[in-house]
């Protein structure tokens, strides 16, 4: 009987040998490849939820001050180790109408004491919650929940206050907390340290906002409505034009994070002299590239952190609030 060819047991030590080794490279090599796409699906997921926002948020710059004191426009609080916090003027709750006039806005009709503390609680009696003079009443939010709109205020938005006998002071801004339409008064908590009474201000005036701010690590919210996962940073920079000659001298940037007034403070900012704003938006992945060695990006005054091997990109707009240079 012919013997039959066969392998003896050192090939077949050697050829699963080579087999794991093989087998050890491809796994390695679509595990890094699986890594890599979905690193780079978060970060354009990411991307693409930050440019519509980004459209809103520059859509409600440019219309800072509509219809309104141009001292109360906007308001920020300016933060070097974490996000910034942006309050614009709510031009969606105004329905001007006919009226070509901007508002004196709501009176406070209170004594303030106590809105020079950031975080500090304060309820602002008004003279109305609807900007537009009546007759007709043009409310935009239901506050009662009855399906009328009963007032241009509204819980988890925000509220600007200035002082109209003396703009240059500044301004100082807030979520609202309560809107109480019995006793026209909002509840707002503070986020920047401006006004009190020992001014001796005798009109001063709130104005709606929309409130941008980047909350729980990576959600950006506005008015306290998540609209988008993965933003890190929101770091803003105002130029205001102190002479008038609508070109960027030393000093006029503030909270850039160099020269003059490299960070922004709300506290004697006449904001009737704001004339852009640069929006940076930092999104992040999810999840960390074991492979990556990035950092966090430094933007405006906020320095970059050590490396932690996510992924980021960085998205910068400057916009021209349309209603500033009309009306000074």
């Amino acid at each position: 009987m012919a013997r039959r060819p066969g392998f003896t047991l050192l090939e077949l030590l050697v050829v699963v040998a080579l087999a794991g080794i093989l087998s050890f490279y491809m796994f390695g090599s679509l595990a890094t490849s699986n890594t890599a796409y979905v690193v780079v699906d978060q970060v354009s997921e990411s991307q693409q939820g930050m440019r519509a926002v980004a459209q809103l948020m520059e859509r409600d710059l440019r219309h800072a001050g509509k219809m309104v004191p141009l001292p109360a426009a906007l308001c920020a609080n300016d933060n070097q180790g974490s996000p910034d916090v942006l309050y614009v003027s709510d031009s969606d709750a105004l329905n001007p109408g006919d009226d070509f006039l901007p508002y004196e806005a709501a009176m406070v009709q209170t004594a303030v004491d106590n809105l020079n503390a950031t975080g500090s609680t304060t309820t602002l009696v008004l003279d109305s919650l609807i900007l537009e003079p009546a007759p007709p009443t043009r409310a935009t939010y239901d506050v009662s929940g009855d399906g009328t709109n009963d007032s241009d205020f509204q819980v988890g938005g925000g509220a600007i206050v200035a002082d109209l006998d003396s703009p240059a002071r500044g301004v100082t801004c807030g979520r609202i907390e309560d809107v109480n339409l019995g006793a026209t008064s909002i509840t707002i908590r503070t986020v920047s340290n401006v006004l009190d009474a020992a001014s001796g201000s005798v009109r001063l005036v709130a104005v709606p906002a929309h409130e941008y701010r980047v909350a729980n690590a990576d959600e950006l919210q506005r008015n306290g409505d998540l609209m988008v996962k993965g933003v890190e940073d929101l770091q803003l920079a105002y130029f205001l034009d102190a002479n008038d000659d609508d070109v960027i001298d030393p000093g006029e940037m503030h909270g850039s994070g160099a020269g003059t007034n490299a960070n922004f403070d709300s506290l004697g900012a006449d904001m009737r002299r704001l004339r852009e704003v640069r929006i940076n938006l930092v999104v992040r992945s999810r999840a960390e590239d074991r492979d990556f060695s990035g950092q966090p990006q430094a933007t405006e005054n906020r320095t970059a952190g050590a490396g932690d091997g996510y992924r980021r990109r960085v998205y910068t707009s400057t916009v021209r609030p349309r209603n500033m240079v009309r009306r000074f």
